[in-house]
């Protein structure tokens, strides 16, 4: 029954990863063509204008605060999993945690699961399965870098996005990446990000006045398209700077 169990949710864990990564190239696609009519139509917005939706409370979506985070790993996924943690933990382990997993639910249960089954101190588990995860991401990254011409983009076009993210503190605006990465070569600018969100590259993010991210850094407010590591051990993994060798 657990294995039939465990199939099951891995098997709904791709499901909807892929229907997540359809849903993100769709929503960039989208963005891409609303722009497109604002540029055809010369559409004028009076300054100081407001819309009838900017009075309305944005909608919060994503991940755990670190607050909540800290909380849901603490009293429950920790007991769940038969952990003990050290008193220390919120000083000792907890900072590299939520380097690598971030406020994801499913991230903090792999960290303390994978730390369970391990002998050897808690805390020396945790800190060494939550360098696990950033490592993984390394790895992927240089692959992705290596492989890039095969699946149609160019290191130096990929470095330059992931330093651009690292730069931007974890996002970077598309207009951006356009201009300083691809010269303003707009349609080969289309062509890669939609082909990194498909392989699993990069994430993006399209900002409204009433949808907030709460993965977004807080000082990108502005609406419109953002590029994001697909994960915070993602984004730990871009900030080790390897990829800056094909810049």
């Amino acid at each position: 029954m657990a294995v039939k169990l465990s199939c099951a949710l891995l098997a709904l864990m791709v499901i909807t990863s892929s229907l997540a990564e359809a849903y993100m190239v769709e929503e960039f696609d989208s963005y891409l063509d609303r722009g497109r009519e604002h540029d055809h139509r010369q559409v004028g917005v009076r300054k100081g204008a407001v819309c009838s939706s900017c009075s309305k409370k944005a909608i919060e979506l994503g991940l755990f605060s670190e607050e909540e985070a800290k909380q849901f790993f603490s009293e429950y996924v920790a007991p769940f999993v038969g952990l003990t943690l050290p008193q220390d933990w919120e000083t000792s382990v907890w900072p590299c945690i939520f380097e690598a997993a971030g406020g994801s639910p499913y991230l903090l249960k792999t960290v303390a699961c994978n730390a369970s089954l391990d002998d050897g101190e808690c805390a020396t588990n945790l800190l060494a399965q939550a360098q696990d995860l950033i490592d993984m991401e390394k790895v992927n990254l240089e692959i992705a870098l290596h492989l890039g011409e095969e699946e149609g983009w160019t290191r130096a076009e990929l470095a330059g996005i992931l330093k651009a993210i690292v730069q931007g503190g974890g996002a970077v605006t598309y207009k951006k990446v356009v201009a300083e990465v691809f010269c303003w070569q707009i349609n080969r600018a289309n062509e890669v990000v939609k082909r990194l969100v498909r392989n699993k590259v990069i994430h993006v993010r399209v900002l409204t006045r009433v949808t907030k991210y709460r993965d977004m850094p807080a000082q990108h407010t502005e609406a419109g398209a953002y590029l994001m590591a697909t994960s915070p051990a993602a984004y730990a993994a871009m900030k080790s700077g390897s990829y800056l060798l094909y810049c």
